[in-house]
């Protein structure tokens, strides 16, 4: 009988993992200086190229901006923002649009680290909100840095109306 229930017991764990561990497909963006299909240019003639990479679980936001932030593979390269830790994911959390559930994704920027030029911000900023919108699927989502969406949407603006 305890062999009967040790064995039934090992089974069921087995199936639990096996359904919690689902292979998923989790898609992050790096840049590419050269066109590649299925990506898309974006400024200082680069282009944004979605990666692909299978894993186990359920594919989330964090899961998906970690895997942009670690990133090193040949010909595709990240912002140097991104790799110099411009931006530090803060925290993700579900919030009502409206009459929608979404998304509120929070950076903290890192004080000692700057943009490495002009094209930086386009490449910092298509990067993270592509990344981001694959984790999210339909669901809207707000990104913000130091508590503020405009400090998002200033990043690497010369105009000098996001004092």
């Amino acid at each position: 009988m305890k062999k009967t229930f040790t064995i039934s017991t090992i089974s069921i764990l087995f199936l639990i993992l096996a359904a919690c561990s689902i292979n998923n497909e989790m898609v992050f963006y790096l840049i590419s200086t050269k066109p590649v299909e299925g990506a898309k240019k974006i400024g200082c003639e680069e282009y944004l190229v979605p990666v692909k990479k299978s894993v186990f679980g359920k594919v989330t936001i964090e899961s998906a901006l970690n895997a942009l932030f670690e990133a090193e593979l040949k010909n595709l390269t990240t912002a140097t923002a991104i790799k110099d830790k411009y931006l530090m994911l803060e925290s993700v959390e579900m919030r009502k649009f409206g009459d929608n559930d979404g998304y509120l994704v929070s950076f903290k920027k890192n004080p000692d680290v700057g943009l490495a030029g002009v094209c930086d911000a386009p490449r910092l900023k298509e990067q993270i909100t592509e990344t981001v919108r694959s984790a999210t699927g339909s669901k809207p989502f707000l990104i913000r840095v130091d508590g503020e969406p405009k400090n998002w949407e200033c990043i690497g603006d010369e105009s000098g109306k996001c004092s």
